[in-house]
């Protein structure tokens, strides 16, 4: 693997975890907005399992999107970058359909989970 890929993708990964830091250190009680939810009527209670999978579901294939995105990307800049290269241009080219092909299941799977949780929510409701 090439320094600069090492360096790139070292960056990518403390950002994620900066970002998952701030957004684990808010709490939601302390600002009052819990009680001005119970107010208006929203279900504040936060021990539901089948929300929870749900977004940890959601989650992950966001993040999968994300890796995704960045490999299309990749790519394109591998393919931009190649010149008369044809061994580099044939390479970006595979990666560009690679994650396209990766976005379309990701979508469907995004699709089919979002459903089946729904429906799960619904009978948990009835």
């Amino acid at each position: 693997m090439k320094p600069y890929l090492i360096k790139i993708t070292a960056i990518i990964i403390t950002g994620f975890l900066c970002f998952g830091v701030t957004a684990m250190a808010f709490d939601a009680n302390s600002t009052g907005l819990t009680n001005t939810a119970a107010v208006a009527g929203y279900n504040t209670d936060n021990n539901d399992v089948v929300k929870l999978v749900s977004n940890v579901i959601n989650g992950v294939i966001g993040l999968i999107g994300f890796v995704l995105m960045i490999i299309v990307l990749y790519g394109g800049i591998l393919w931009m970058l190649a010149g008369d290269n044809t061994a580099n241009v044939k390479k970006g080219k595979e990666f560009i359909i690679n994650g396209i092909i990766g976005l379309i299941i990701m979508s469907a799977a995004y699709s089919i989970s979002s459903y089946v949780m729904n429906l799960v929510i619904k009978a948990q409701k009835s």
